[in-house]
């Protein structure tokens, strides 16, 4: 076997088990936790109690060369962030990714990102992803933390 179908073999059989890794994506329910009548809270500790350290937040529509992950990983992602139902949030452990869930309302999770931001990816530590919404007068949720 010359070195032009070894490194085919190789080729292949890193993306077979690489694929399979995907298999091992779990997908999250997404919930929210009403407080009151004008206030919601969304956390993701209590949506994924599982071993993570950092919440990776995706804008909308977001290309797979803009998620800044491995191939498969940002293809994986970027496959669910083209639809205006749901804004796509990745779990992950030191940097890689070991779960996902879609949330609802994607008003809400838009609002982590400023008008200014040129970043299409936001990464929140553990510690900060629990993010609180009050109800606008005009019915608005608006991100408060």
């Amino acid at each position: 076997m010359d070195f032009a179908e070894r490194a085919i073999l190789v080729g292949l059989f890193s993306m077979i088990f690489s694929s399979c890794s995907l298999l091992e994506r779990k997908e999250y329910d997404f919930a929210v936790q009403q407080v009151n009548e004008k206030e919601i809270v969304v956390d993701f500790t209590k949506i994924n109690p599982g071993s993570w350290d950092t919440l990776l937040v995706l804008k909308q529509y977001i290309q797979a060369e803009q998620v800044g992950m491995g191939y498969l990983d940002s293809e994986f992602l970027a496959s669910h962030a083209g639809t205006d139902n749901y804004v796509v949030i990745g779990f992950l452990e030191q940097e890689n990714l070991e779960g996902y869930t879609l949330a609802s309302g994607p008003a809400y999770f838009s609002q982590v990102f400023s008008e200014q931001d040129s970043v299409s990816v936001k990464k929140i530590p553990r510690s900060a992803a629990i993010f609180s919404f009050i109800k606008q007068e005009d019915g608005v949720y608006r991100l408060i933390k």
